[in-house]
């Protein structure tokens, strides 16, 4: 086997390798609410609901119900679609301010959204085990949320790269017997 066949497997696996570490996808969700809305039902003061919401999910459009948790409840959000929570978002762990969970400020039967980022780890069948960034934009329509989940690639590119490796050992011995 020419040494320049050799050397492109090499760097093929090599690549496989470290993309396949870094490589993620995103999982998208946007929609927009009133900068106040009056919830469909509220729990106060755990959580109040907005139901048949128009949201994306990675551009596919669809309808859904929100539920939002105050502090007391650990802060967060979750997202019912088909009787699914798709996401059900808790304020990190390690956050150590006191509004860092909580996207709204008054009661849960007059809440109105605090715009900016927060960090959630999530629960849902989407976002299980994952970190993603709320983002909340204040226009003239009301409240743009955009939700960003990372999630990792499948491990195909690692296993490309490994088996890629492993046929190059296969082929260095037989050229080395």
């Amino acid at each position: 086997m020419p040494r320049q066949v050799i050397a492109a497997l090499v760097v093929c696996a090599l690549a496989g390798l470290f993309s396949a570490s870094r490589a993620s996808a995103d999982e998208i969700f946007t929609w927009t609410l009133p900068a106040s809305p009056t919830p469909t039902a509220a729990a106060p003061p755990d959580f109040f609901t907005i139901s048949g919401v128009s949201f994306t999910q990675n551009g596919m459009p669809k309808t859904g119900d929100f539920d939002f948790f105050s502090l007391g409840d650990g802060g967060g959000f979750d997202l019912l679609f088909g009787g699914d929570s798709i996401l059900n978002e808790f304020a990190l762990a390690s956050c150590t301010v006191a509004s860092c969970g909580q996207v709204y400020m008054g009661t849960e039967n007059a809440p109105t959204f605090v715009p900016g980022t927060y960090t959630f780890s999530g629960e849902g069948t989407v976002s299980s085990g994952l970190t993603g960034n709320l983002t909340i934009t204040s226009n003239a329509a009301g409240d743009l949320f955009t939700y960003d989940v990372k999630t990792p690639e499948p491990g195909s590119l690692l296993l490309l790269g490994t088996g890629l490796l492993g046929f190059l050992g296969f082929a260095r011995k037989k050229m080395l017997s």
